[in-house]
Order: structure tokens, then C-alpha cells, then sequence
């Protein structure tokens, strides 16, 4: 395994993910370093990060940044139909997940993905 995983990323065939900069606490610095100069050799990297976003040193940053919202109802409608069907499930879901799914996009994902294994069950 940990071949295969040196080869995908020599061969810069892998996604390098983060998850959590801003907790990174006194090696922030360093793994920003790091994760730049990744993506700099030409690597894919992608990071999460809440505030501000960090400053690439000389200017020239091969990042985007991008800001996730929360799903609207008739996304969340759309969202819900596709995985469930639309009908009668669809409906008793939107109902029952109420406010845990609201704002997260992730918790609307996990609480589809359990109903879609109770519907299996």
C-alpha cells in the first residue's frame, strides 16, 4: 500500500486533502508552506479552512478560494428526491430532518445516507 500511495504521488495522480487548516495551530505556518509548494510542483491539493483565507507567500497563489453556503429548500428538495426518489419518502424525510440539515450540506449527506441504508435494511 504505501507504495502504491509514493507512486500515485510521484506520478502526481492523487488528491492531497486537508481538512481543518485553521486547527493546525503552531504549524499552520509549515503546513501552508508545504501545501503550497505541493501545489506549485504541480500536485492537487485541496483544504478546508474557516476565517480568512491564508496568504501565499510571493503573490503568486495557485489557489482559489471558494465559499460553500448552505443549501437552500428547493436544493435540499432536489438533493433529498435524487437519493431517496421523490414521493412519500422524499417528503417524510424533508420532515423529520428539519433543522439538523438546514445549513450543512454534510449533515443533509449523512442523514440521507442513513435513510437510504434503513430503506435497504
Amino acid at each position: 500500500l504505501r507504495l502504491l500511495l509514493r507512486q500515485a504521488l510521484y506520478s502526481r495522480r492523487c488528491l492531497i486533502l486537508l481538512d481543518g487548516l485553521d486547527i493546525a495551530g503552531r504549524i499552520r505556518a509549515r503546513v501552508e508552506a508545504y501545501l503550497l509548494r505541493l501545489a506549485r510542483a504541480g500536485h492537487r491539493v485541496l483544504y478546508t479552512h474557516s476565517g480568512t483565507p491564508p496568504k501565499a507567500a510571493g503573490g503568486d497563489a495557485p489557489f482559489e478560494h471558494v465559499t460553500i453556503l448552505p443549501l437552500d429548500l428547493p436544493r435540499q428538495s432536489l438533493l433529498v428526491e435524487r437519493r431517496l426518489g421523490s414521493g412519500a419518502s422524499a417528503a417524510r424525510f424533508l420532515r423529520a430532518a428539519g433543522d439538523a440539515a438546514a445549513g450543512s450540506p454534510a449533515m443533509l449527506q449523512l442523514l440521507l445516507a442513513a435513510a437510504a441504508a434503513g430503506q435497504g435494511a
